[in-house]
């Protein structure tokens, strides 16, 4: 069996731009009449992408993010900051959030092990469904066009495109990364510590420190930093052997924010791997988008009714 992890926000915002809509009747501003749509691009690509992607040998977990607030506790505590992890994103556009939460209730409606515990975001999930279940299955692959990612990558654990965009990232291929400047894909975490990451408003702390760490690891030991405790081991022994070294006490824990963190899932049973496949088809062809097969016309209401407030 073959499972496939799903980093939907980065389907719901490659289908973003589609001028797919669902409609409910019309309404009335200033005395004029318009269509009552609202956008339903992101959520369309997603799903069918999904029936794409599903057979009878694979089993797809879509995960959705919650608010990261376990990192930004870590993060206010090292830096003194509340909202800082992360705090210098622009808001997530109005018909973004509001596609999110249809998407998941329509994956949940159709039987799908959706993946979301509340405080985590999606790349802690992520992570924590690899650990979990990499002994299960034949091969993992990761949907994401996120390369953080990518020191997960192992014998049975790749990076997959999002639709027709982003890497495939192997251990046949890891080797070399243009926009990281040719460095393997499984030590960019350890980059992004360096260095820091402005998207994600995380200082760096300092190319000497990756230096250091660089000149104690052998080559061979490079396909093992996809084991953070292990690499916590590592930073452990550079800090402790260059005391004189700027910056030591915040190496760890400003790794442990860079890095994705253990979330508490729940491990699922075949039972609850049954997937409505009568629902699913019919976004196999070309999809309706009023979603009148579904029966969920009703519920777009409330949808509409909130887009246009």
């Amino acid at each position: 069996m073959i499972l496939r992890i799903l980093d939907t926000s980065n389907y719901l915002w490659a289908g973003a731009f589609s001028k797919k809509v669902i409609s409910r009747g019309v309404r009335e501003t200033n005395g004029e009449y318009a269509a009552n749509q609202a956008p339903i691009g992101g959520v369309r690509f997603l799903i069918t992408q999904i029936a794409n992607l599903l057979d009878e040998n694979t089993v797809i977990m879509p995960v959705f993010d919650r608010t990261p607030t376990i990192k930004r506790e870590m993060y206010n505590e090292v830096f003194g900051d509340p909202y800082g992890y992360k705090g210098k994103r622009p808001t997530k556009p109005f018909d973004i959030t509001l596609q999110k939460e249809y998407a998941e209730q329509i994956l949940r409606d159709c039987g799908f092990p959706v993946q979301a515990v509340e405080g985590y975001e999606a790349d802690d999930v992520i992570y924590t469904l690899v650990e979990t279940y990499k002994n299960d299955f034949e091969h993992i692959y990761i949907h994401t066009r996120d390369s953080d990612l990518s020191f997960m990558v192992s014998e049975n654990v790749s990076i997959a495109k999002v639709g027709d965009k982003g890497k495939v990232i192997n251990m046949y291929n890891y080797n070399t990364m243009a926009d990281l400047k040719g460095c393997r894909y499984n030590i960019a975490h350890l980059l992004k510590l360096c260095r820091g990451d402005s998207a994600d408003n995380i200082p760096g702390v300092g190319w000497r420190w990756g230096e250091l760490l660089d000149e104690m690891l052998p080559q061979e030991e490079y396909q093992k930093l996809g084991d953070l405790d292990l690499c916590r081991k590592w930073i452990r022994k550079v800090v402790l052997e260059n005391p004189l070294e700027p910056g030591g006490h915040n190496l760890l824990r400003t790794f442990n924010i860079v890095c994705p963190l253990q979330a508490p899932v729940e491990e699922l049973d075949d039972s609850e791997m049954d997937i409505d496949l009568e629902k699913l088809n019919y976004f196999k062809h070309d999809w309706d988008a009023s979603l009148d097969v579904w029966d969920l016309e009703d519920q777009l209401l409330e949808y509409i009714n909130q887009y246009y407030e």
